[in-house]
């Protein structure tokens, strides 16, 4: 099943792949291969997004004082963001368990 929801979801499997190994790349070695803020790239203003990734190195490393001062939202996007998937992979057993009980029933 693990398999089936990696190959149908593989584009969000991958992004956040990548987040997760550039956060741990970041925090480990300082090397950056994070992406850059687009709205900061092309207005020169911070968004409410900008200090997401440094707050998440800083927690990688259990800085929690100085990943609340790089971006407080961490604390509230985490939590919802591991929600959400944990709901979206609910959903998705769900949705596969109709859909080998409809085929049984063929």
């Amino acid at each position: 099943m693990i398999l089936r929801y990696l190959r149908t979801y593989w584009l969000t499997v991958a992004f956040f792949t990548y987040l997760a190994c550039t956060t741990v790349l970041k925090s480990i070695t300082g090397t950056d291969f994070t992406m850059p803020c687009l709205i900061k790239y092309c207005t020169g203003h911070s968004c409410y997004g900008c200090g997401l990734t440094t707050a998440a190195t800083h927690l990688v490393k259990l800085e929690i004082h100085q990943a609340y001062e790089a971006n407080a939202l961490i604390f509230v996007v985490l939590p919802v963001l591991g929600l959400l998937m944990i709901r979206h992979w609910i959903e998705f057993k769900k949705e596969q368990k109709r859909l080998n009980t409809n085929h049984s029933s063929m």
